[in-house]
């Protein structure tokens, strides 16, 4: 019969811990903290409301998104053009055949989020479908155009970078 030896070598493992039976308690631990970070800041932060009723504020976003589906089921498209010389405008472009008789009174409000004080509205006359942005210095700006099609409301918004003459020009 052969004998075995049931020494084990090396260290001796009876007096160290197994840590993976901890592990549980460090993922939990883990999860914890961030947890409690959230609860700590939200309790020191006071709650305040930014409306007074604000499902009367939220009443204008079903018109605003009337508006905006009648302006594309249109066809119209809204084209910033920028010119070398300094010159912008924002073309009202609409589709071949579209009667421009039927719009009504055309504004563009012109919002520059960085500095609200710069804010403008632009209003062009009856018949007229071309806004000049050359007054606008250069810089992010969001454009917001209302009009009326009809007797009803028009709305579209978008984005734009008005650069430098010098940056259209290439220089």
């Amino acid at each position: 019969m052969q004998s075995y030896n049931m020494t084990r070598t090396g260290a001796s493992r009876l007096g160290l811990w197994n840590l993976w039976a901890f592990t549980p308690f460090f993922v939990i631990g883990l999860a914890m903290i961030p947890n409690a970070i959230k609860i700590v800041m939200a309790q020191s932060t006071p709650a305040y409301s930014v409306e007074s009723r604000p499902w009367e504020a939220s009443r204008s976003f079903d018109d605003q998104r009337i508006a905006l589906s009648r302006f594309q089921d249109q066809g119209l498209a809204l084209e910033p053009n920028f010119f070398t010389d300094g010159a912008a405008m924002l073309r009202l472009t609409a589709n071949e055949g579209f009667d421009y008789t039927r719009l009504g009174p055309l504004m563009l409000h012109c919002y520059r989020p960085d500095q609200p004080d710069m804010d403008r509205v632009l209003q062009v006359r009856a018949g007229e479908t071309i806004f000049d942005l050359s007054a606008l210095p250069s810089g992010s700006w969001v454009l917001t155009f209302t009009g009326q099609l009809d007797g009803l409301e028009l709305r579209h918004s978008l984005r734009i970078n008005r650069p430098d003459a010098a940056s259209v020009g290439g220089g």
